[in-house]
């Protein structure tokens, strides 16, 4: 049972969100995943099928094009959240970004 408002912490998320499941998954139930899709503002979800929570290892060609087409989608929001006065993030942002290349 649902408390009231138990999900409102969930609208203050402002960041891109890519939410991914496996359709049966027993350890997070797909329901739960579509509660977080619905809640958070800007989520995407995706749910793989005849998969369990492992989604990501059944399908990994197809979950490396999805987050790639998620960040991708993306890449400005990450460039403006990365603050300038950090010189590490961006070093970690573009290795990242070269290897998915």
């Amino acid at each position: 049972m649902q408390r009231k408002g138990s999900y409102e912490y969930l609208k203050t998320i402002r960041q891109p969100t890519l939410v991914v499941n496996g359709d049966n998954d027993v350890i997070i139930y797909s329901i739960n995943s579509w509660i977080l899709q619905q809640n958070i503002p800007n989520a995407q979800l995706i749910i793989y099928p005849d998969a369990n929570h492992g989604s990501q290892y059944q399908y990994p060609e197809r979950f490396v094009r999805h987050v790639s087409d998620f960040l991708s989608e993306h890449d400005s929001y990450v460039a403006d959240f990365l603050s300038e006065d950090d010189a590490a993030a961006p070093a970690v942002f573009e290795s990242t970004k070269q290897s998915g290349s």
